[in-house]
């Protein structure tokens, strides 16, 4: 009995010390853009989202919520997000699971452009 519970031990450890978890990426939220803009990532990596600046901003890859919904695309299989409004100094954070390209806006600042892309690879 006491040879199985050192096994089970053994066995629960080596699978949480072998286990990978994604990397962490940043993305600011400066003076009306997302910086960087452009960035790559692999499936399973976390972005945080930081508003550095003092007004509201979003982070949404939602179509339906865009006012042009060509600014938004998700690959196939993904789930829509919204960040819902990021105060100043707050931070979002998302993990990317699904590959492929995601198009995202800031929904006050849509139409001045701030509009950015992650791309996520295996």
């Amino acid at each position: 009995m006491k040879n199985s519970k050192l096994g089970f031990l053994a066995v629960t450890f080596f699978g949480l010390a072998t286990q990978s978890f994604g990397a962490m990426h940043t993305v600011h939220i400066v003076s009306g853009k997302f910086d960087p803009a452009d960035l790559e990532i692999t499936s399973g990596d976390t972005v945080e989202f930081i508003n550095d600046t003092r007004g509201v901003h979003t982070v949404t890859a939602d179509p339906t919520l865009a006012k042009d919904p060509a600014n938004v695309v998700l690959p196939t299989g993904a789930a829509p997000f919204n960040s819902g409004s990021i105060q100043p100094g707050k931070v979002f954070t998302h993990v990317f699971d699904v590959e492929g390209d995601y198009r995202y806006i800031c929904l006050p600042h849509e139409r001045m452009g701030m509009i950015a892309r992650i791309r996520v690879v295996p």
